[in-house]
């Protein structure tokens, strides 16, 4: 009866009883009490009980009621460990594979996270997958790591389901399986893992195991980006950038790569960029669209290290400046990125930002044109055409040594005649270079385009050996994009040789803000490996999982989030 009275006492004066058992100290633990967990945890792991010393040592791993303390963590964790407690060992790997608390071994971790997989715990058997995927702490076999992924999978694990979806998307570790791919990603993007659900958005996107559907990829894009997930985010931005899946709205498009961009993901920061430079759903800002790019450059990005030595190059947003162009361009060829190749090359030719060399410019080209850029292939021609260099007519502009008869093709035709400062210019019909007019009827391509374009033409064309204009033919929409993907389309070669305030230069400059195709949407890949804590969302190139949090006990799911 005095227990009674003393109870309805603590509750009337709002007071905390104080927690007696481990179940009492783990409901103290879920109302946010942790001081008070601590305490009784405390007293049961000196008396032995393994779940207390887990949960102690898991209470300093936080610092959640007590003072972080990674050292006291591993201590507990090792006794919980000792006395079998799967949860620990697994913790304990975590300890050693990230040196929190302890000198760094990713063979110990190896050691402990087979201690608790051998038990059949789904996060160690998640864990020793990673390792044998990555081959740390144990020599690489994606085989073994696969049937680790897929123990834990087995058991409904989701971060597991989603790695055995990688492997068959992969083909590492067993046969290529797109579609079997597909159904793991599902399973793990059912339970809200954002990393499938974005996954299983490109696969839609691009009908991969499944029939395309564009709806489709962006209803889980936008699961995984409610998520906060930073690759689902970008790429949610991408279908409202380009109108597919949704209905095109760029200021929403803007919304999420700023999303995405603002937790460092560097595709959105370099796409970021590009709305600022052309003003697409925001005011033109090219200060603003150099920030952006920067930012995204200094995690070497290479389309930001592109497009951010295109801006030094130009003078656009930044005070022009050839050695720092030629500084951007070399990190992005240096990562295999063909149209910083070409640029790179192209300042070599001319002698821009270092001293003229039509060899190292030559060897430039070749890197860019092996890899298919159209631009980069009419250079090498004209580097090995008699003089070494781009042969001009008088007047500073680019010789053609084509037949009078392949000008005059089309002559008759009534599109085939596009006026530049008042002068008809005739069609070569080889032409590799579209450009779609309907582009230039936007208000983000009105403004430089206006004056010099009739907008009555729908298709045009850079030609490609006098520097000037010309319509070529109507092609619909598809395949224009299909040649936007296979060509690059800036010819600065042409472009150099035609006056201040000419198509030329207005093409360069469009071209400079366009760069290359976006990349396809991005499967949120990241390594397979899991995280104690996650870096900001999606942060491109980790070797970490983003978005996961390996010691989070499955006895309890914190509403908190770790992410």
């Amino acid at each position: 009866m005095r227990r009674i009275a003393l109870a309805a006492l603590f509750l009337i004066l709002g007071a905390t009883l104080p927690a007696q058992t481990f179940d009492d100290a783990l409901a103290a633990y879920k109302r946010g009490e942790f001081s008070v967990a601590a305490k009784t945890f405390r007293r049961l792991a000196e008396q032995g009980d393994a779940k207390a010393q887990y949960w102690l040592g898991y209470i300093y791993d936080m610092g959640e009621g007590v003072a972080e303390d990674k050292a006291e963590a591993v201590r507990w964790y090792r006794k919980a460990a000792d006395q079998g407690f799967a949860e620990a060992q697994c913790d304990l790997g975590v300890m050693y594979e990230f040196g929190e608390g302890v000198a760094e071994d990713k063979a110990e971790a190896v050691r402990w996270y087979r201690k608790a997989a051998d038990q059949g715990f789904a996060r160690a058997q998640c864990n020793l997958g990673d390792m044998y995927d990555s081959g740390e702490g144990v020599a690489e076999d994606k085989a073994e790591a696969m049937r680790w992924y897929r123990k834990a999978a087995d058991q409904g694990y989701a971060r597991a389901q989603c790695n055995l979806g990688d492997m068959y998307d992969s083909g590492e570790g067993v046969a290529e399986n797109k579609a079997e791919a597909m159904r793991w990603y599902r399973k793990a993007a059912e339970q809200g893992d954002a990393r499938a659900q974005c996954n299983l958005g490109v696969m839609y996107a691009f009908g991969k195991g499944v029939a395309e559907d564009k709806a489709e990829a962006a209803r889980w894009y936008r699961k995984a980006s409610d998520q906060g997930f930073a690759r689902a985010q970008c790429n949610l931005g991408d279908m409202y950038d380009s109108g597919e899946g949704v209905a095109e709205n760029k200021a929403e498009a803007m919304r999420w790569y700023r999303k995405a961009a603002e937790q460092g993901y560097a595709r959105a920061q370099c796409n970021l960029g590009v709305m600022y430079a052309f003003g697409k759903g925001v005011a033109e800002d090219k200060a603003e669209a150099v920030r952006w790019y920067r930012k995204a450059a200094d995690q070497g990005f290479a389309r930001a290290q592109c497009n951010l030595g295109d801006m030094y190059d130009s003078g656009e947003g930044v005070a022009e400046n050839k050695a720092e162009a030629m500084r951007w361009y070399r990190k992005a060829a240096d990562q295999g990125y063909a149209k910083a190749q070409f640029l790179l090359g192209l300042l070599y030719a001319k002698g821009e930002g270092v001293p003229q060399d039509k060899a190292e410019a030559a060897r430039w080209y070749r890197k860019a044109a092996d890899q298919g850029n159209a631009d980069a292939k009419l250079a090498l021609d004209r580097l090995s055409s008699p003089g070494g260099g781009e042969p001009r007519a008088s007047g500073g502009q680019v010789a053609t040594s084509k037949p009078a008869a392949e000008w005059e093709e089309v002559s008759a035709d009534n599109k085939s005649t596009l006026y530049v400062n008042r002068k008809s210019v005739r069609v070569d019909r080889n032409l590799r270079y579209f450009w779609v007019k309907t582009q230039f009827a936007t208000p983000e391509y009105k403004s430089y385009a206006e004056g010099y374009v009739s907008t009555s033409l729908d298709y045009w064309a850079c030609d490609c050996s006098s520097g000037t204009m010309a319509v070529v033919q109507s092609i619909g929409r598809d395949a224009y994009e299909k040649t936007l993907f296979n060509n690059s389309f800036s010819n600065h070669l042409d472009f150099q040789a035609t006056p201040p305030g000419s198509i030329g230069e207005v093409l360069q400059r469009i071209v400079c803000a366009i760069g290359t195709p976006r990349e396809e949407a991005s499967r949120a890949e990241g390594g397979r490996k899991k995280r104690k804590r996650s870096p900001p969302w999606g942060l491109a190139l980790s070797s970490r999982r983003p978005g996961e949090f390996s010691r989070m006990p499955t006895s309890y799911q914190p509403v908190r989030s770790f992410g």
